[in-house]
């Protein structure tokens, strides 16, 4: 039993994994159990209907120092070619943080087409995570 409790520690420790890990997914009524087996639910009559970015970050030990000010920048890419920038200020080493756009908010917007996520220490990048159509915005106006 006690080597079983090791292996579960090292296998669930940042120390090998990457500092950043983005996944973006759609939420729906077919996300709600009640629809498979079928019991009552309130939600099934007025679902969430939506996108959701979960951002997980575990910064290494070595790596993280508590005096730096440590953020999440998500840059968001809407298909109605509206952008956003939200900021999460980060207290722990290690966790997670999601972001939703859902209701009047996701079917205004068209949804998420591409995004973004920067770690940062103090404003200086530490990593980048780049969904893989984004891409920098040339702004034609200053040429």
């Amino acid at each position: 039993m006690k080597k079983y409790f090791i292996v579960l520690m090292l296998l669930t420790s940042c120390t090998h994994r990457k500092t950043l890990n983005v996944q973006n997914a759609y939420l729906s009524q077919q996300d709600l159990a009640s629809v498979y087996v079928n019991t009552p639910d309130h939600r099934r009559e007025h679902p969430v209907i939506g996108q959701q970015i979960t951002i997980e970050w575990c910064v290494e030990k070595n790596e993280y120092d508590e005096n730096c000010c440590w953020e999440l920048l998500l840059q968001l890419r809407y298909r109605s070619r509206e952008s956003e920038k939200v900021s999460y200020p980060l207290y722990k080493r290690k966790g997670f943080v999601e972001h939703k756009t859902v209701g009047d908010d996701f079917f205004s917007k068209g949804g998420v087409q591409t995004f973004k996520v920067d770690l940062l220490c103090d404003g200086s990048l530490v990593e980048e995570w780049r969904h893989q159509t984004w891409s920098e915005v040339i702004d034609i106006e200053r040429f």
